[in-house]
């Protein structure tokens, strides 16, 4: 699955995991699951992503998103990632 930087430690993992779930989110909740680039840079400011983060989520064969013209789109990767670790923050928080 597509690589996130997880900071090395437990603890840094988790905070990654979460700006990226909440990036992602806005994606998977938007219409047609894509947003336009300015509604991409106030989700990415909403997730306290930086712009470098941001282009991370590009790169790569499982890349969770890419460019379709004007629109921004979450990938079918993307889309599983975001539910699978929602399920585990969903179950870990029970």
């Amino acid at each position: 699955m597509w690589p996130i930087s997880t900071g090395g430690e437990s603890g840094h993992a988790d905070v990654h995991v979460l700006h990226a779930m909440g990036f992602l989110r806005r994606f998977y909740s938007a219409p047609d699951q894509r947003l336009r680039s300015d509604d991409v840079a106030r989700a990415a400011t909403a997730a306290g992503l930086t712009h470098e983060a941001v282009l991370s989520f590009y790169v790569g064969q499982h890349a969770p998103l890419r460019r379709d013209n004007e629109w921004h789109v979450l990938t079918s990767s993307g889309k599983q990632w975001y539910l699978d670790n929602l399920a585990h923050w969903v179950s870990h928080s029970e």
